[in-house]
C-alpha cells in the first residue's frame, strides 16, 4: 500500500465512493463525487496492489491555513477499518503543517478516527467545546455551510447505504443521541493537533 498525491480519474473515484458508500452508480453519486474532487485543494490516493482503494481529499483554512478540513475520503469496503484514513490525515498534516482538524460526517468512525489523531476532539461526550475550538468550528461551519457540531437534516436523510455503526455500544448511543442517520445529520467535528 501506498500514499501518493494524485487524482483517481472521475470514473474512478466514483465506483470508489458507490463501492464505499454501499450506493448504485449514478449520475447523481458522479456529480457529487466531481464537485468533493473540485473543491479540494490536495488529494491523496491510496493504493494497493496497483489499484486505487481509497482517495482523501483536503483543503486548509483559516487566517494561516492552519486548519486542515477534511473534505472527503472514502474507501474501498476491503481497505475500511485498516488505518489508511488515519496514515493519510497524518500525511496531509504533516505536509502542509496544520494545527487543526477539521471533517464533517454521519459516521462514529470517522469520529473516533479524529479522535486518535487530535489532542482535543470535538464534540466529545465527556467535555465542554472551548471557545477557541467553537471558533475554530464556527469559521468552518460559514465557509462549508454548516452549523457546528451539528447540521440537523444536511443531507436530507442516510449519506450511506448502511448506517455505519461502531463497535463500541456506549460510544454509538452516544453518537445516536447526537446524530440521526436517518434525518440526515452532518457532523462537524474539529480538534487541534
Amino acid at each position: 500500500m501506498f500514499i501518493t498525491k494524485r487524482t483517481p480519474p472521475l470514473t474512478v473515484a466514483t465506483e470508489l465512493a458507490a463501492a464505499g458508500f454501499v450506493q448504485s452508480l449514478s449520475e447523481a453519486l458522479r456529480q457529487d463525487v466531481e464537485n468533493h474532487l473540485n473543491e479540494g485543494q490536495v488529494i491523496y490516493s491510496t493504493i494497493e496492489n496497483g489499484n486505487f482503494v481509497g482517495m482523501s481529499i483536503f483543503r486548509t483554512m483559516g487566517a494561516n491555513d492552519d486548519i486542515l478540513y477534511l473534505c472527503g475520503t472514502i474507501f474501498m469496503p476491503e481497505a475500511q477499518q485498516r488505518g489508511f484514513a488515519s496514515q493519510v490525515i497524518r500525511l496531509a498534516q504533516s505536509e502542509l503543517g496544520s494545527q487543526y482538524l477539521a471533517l464533517r460526517t454521519q459516521s462514529p468512525r470517522m469520529w473516533r478516527v479524529g479522535q486518535r489523531l487530535c489532542r482535543e476532539w470535538y464534540p466529545d461526550p465527556h467535555r465542554e467545546i472551548p471557545p477557541l475550538i467553537r471558533g475554530i468550528g464556527k469559521l468552518v461551519g460559514a465557509e462549508i455551510g454548516s452549523e457546528f457540531p451539528v447540521t440537523a437534516g444536511y443531507y436530507g436523510g442516510p449519506l450511506y447505504g448502511a448506517k455505519p455503526l461502531h463497535q463500541d455500544p456506549k460510544l454509538q448511543a452516544w453518537w445516536d443521541r447526537v446524530c440521526s442517520f436517518e434525518r440526515g445529520d452532518a457532523v462537524l467535528c474539529v480538534g487541534s493537533f
